[in-house]
């Protein structure tokens, strides 16, 4: 082999290896520059759009509970401090390390410009350039921005249906009627037969949105006497953030009242100044409830202005006896085993709390409770109730006597399930007393 040495050609190599990793070490610089620079500037982005929602998100908060007030304005600055505070909490701070926050109530850009309620957050940070300083000098700006509605939103539901998924959910039988005076119905349940009428009675009502498509049916002759709208959005609990009230200290068991009362016996209470024949009854917590079954139409319980907290039983009324709130008004609150069950041989007038945080409100049961409700209308009797009745778990039964007799029974209701049946009609009035303010506060933007 060796004498065929003298005739290889011998190749030499250029010197190009050097070249070339010198270029690709550019081109891997300005990988590596993107990649890293271009992460944190991704992450720091992030961390400016939480602290811009968070800031606008504090600024609404402010402006909702000012609202009854400033109507949507901060006349005060005190909406403009504590976004300002919030964006600081959030490593944002205004004039420091080269950030800057303004806080415009109204917003001046977007399509909520000048709207009275909405506050707008702009925020720009600065992220010191690392690897990608080959390309050029300075730090590289970032840029958020976030826009809050924070109001008591305008109301027009005088009863909301919200079991989301039923057939039935509202449905009138027999003669009934329901009507919903100078408002609207919602039913949430996206059933093709969530609103139903199956004989004679009518639902009226200036709207009734369903969720379902159609929503509604009817087998009888009955009507929906409203514009109707199918394959809505379904209307979320607009109460959902009400806590349930605390448990009062006084604790009363198993009041059960068959005939008018008398000081010193099981019965708690007084005798009602100025009335022989009546009987008031404190605010109070009521372990196995209140049963009235006193049959003597010239007696009147008075329920003494408070809440009345109702555990291991309801407030039941089966009797021909008045039962009256007070003038302030009061709320039952259903904890447990039980609800409200009303048959009105006399005359039932109820009236809501008229201030705190649960003014307006006549009913409450618990979110947990699903014991079902029922308020019977007597022929003799009469049904009075203004404010709200609130049953997020529960199903309500209305049952009317006599198809002459009108029962005014609130002035909203925000129910899990509501038949209507029997004869006689049944008016929420909206147009009555106030309702709880629905809470308009979320990011729009």
């Amino acid at each position: 082999m060796s004498k065929w040495l003298p005739y290889m050609r011998i190749s030499r190599r250029r010197a190009v290896v050097v070249p070339l990793v010198a270029v690709s070490l550019v081109a891997i610089l300005s990988v590596v520059a993107v990649v890293i620079d271009g992460g944190l500037l991704m992450a720091n982005r992030r961390q400016a759009q939480n602290a811009a929602d968070a800031a606008a998100l504090a600024a609404a908060i402010d402006l909702y509970l000012n609202y009854p007030k400033n109507k949507g304005q901060d006349a005060s600055g005190t909406a403009v401090a504590s976004a300002l505070a919030t964006a600081s909490d959030n490593g944002v701070t205004n004039g420091q390390n080269g950030a800057s926050v303004w806080v415009n109530i109204p917003p001046k850009t977007g399509p909520y410009r000048g709207l009275p309620g909405h506050a707008e957050v702009v925020l720009t940070t600065q992220q010191p350039r690392f690897f990608s300083a080959i390309f050029g000098n300075g730090s590289l700006p970032i840029y958020a921005r976030a826009v809050s509605r924070g109001k008591w939103a305008p109301k027009s539901a005088g009863l909301i249906i919200l079991d989301p998924t039923g057939s039935n959910d509202l449905t009138t039988t027999n003669q009934a009627n329901i009507t919903v005076v100078g408002g609207d119905i919602i039913v949430d349940s996206n059933d093709t037969k969530g609103g139903t009428i199956s004989n004679t009675g009518n639902i009226t009502a200036n709207n009734i949105y369903f969720s379902g498509n159609p929503g509604y049916y009817t087998s009888g002759t009955g009507q929906f006497n409203a514009n109707l709208w199918s394959s809505q959005v379904p209307t979320p609990d607009p109460l959902a953030s009400l806590p349930p009230p605390p448990q009062p200290a006084d604790t009363y068991t198993n009041v059960n009242i068959s005939g008018l009362p008398k000081l010193g016996g099981n019965v708690p209470g007084f005798p009602t100044p100025g009335d022989p024949n009546g009987w008031t009854l404190p605010p109070g917590t009521y372990s196995g409830g209140i049963h009235i079954s006193d049959n003597n139409p010239a007696h009147t319980y008075t329920l003494q202005s408070g809440i009345f907290y109702f555990t291991n039983g309801g407030f039941n009324l089966t009797a021909n006896a008045g039962v009256a709130s007070d003038p302030l008004g009061v709320m039952m609150y259903f904890h447990d085993g039980g609800g409200l069950s009303l048959t009105a041989g006399g005359p039932v007038t109820l009236t809501p709390l008229q201030t705190g945080p649960y003014a307006n409100i006549t009913v409450y049961e618990d979110r947990s409770n699903t014991a079902q409700d029922s308020i019977t209308g007597q022929t003799n009797g009469t049904l009075t109730i203004t404010g709200t009745v609130y049953l997020p778990s529960a199903k309500l039964t209305l049952t009317g006597a006599g198809a002459s007799n009108n029962y005014a029974i609130g002035s909203q209701y925000i129910v899990y399930q509501l038949v209507v049946t029997g004869a006689g009609s049944f008016n929420i009035d909206y147009n009555g007393p106030l309702t709880p303010p629905w809470r308009d506060l979320y990011l729009v933007e």
